[in-house]
């Protein structure tokens, strides 16, 4: 409906309206909680993850520098 030209919507449009974006607020509501948890769990996997990583790289590290050192000492006889 227009009023001088302006769009007006009703009262039963706006309250339907309303109740509409209450039930999709009500449904974020209820599945939230249970998306925190998935993100809180990957979080902690791929923290677990990196752990790992770095441990495989630092043995590595030491590998390299092992090879390094052989390396010197051959290059010095």
């Amino acid at each position: 409906m227009r009023v001088v030209g302006i769009p007006v919507q009703s009262a039963q449009g706006l309250i339907g309206g309303a109740l509409a974006d209450l039930a999709a607020i009500a449904r974020l509501a209820r599945i939230a909680p249970a998306q925190l948890e998935r993100i809180l769990e990957l979080g902690e996997e791929m923290a677990s993850i990196g752990q790992d990583v770095l441990e495989i790289a630092e043995r590595l590290d030491g590998r390299a520098d092992a090879a390094l050192a052989l390396g010197q000492r051959l290059d010095e006889r």
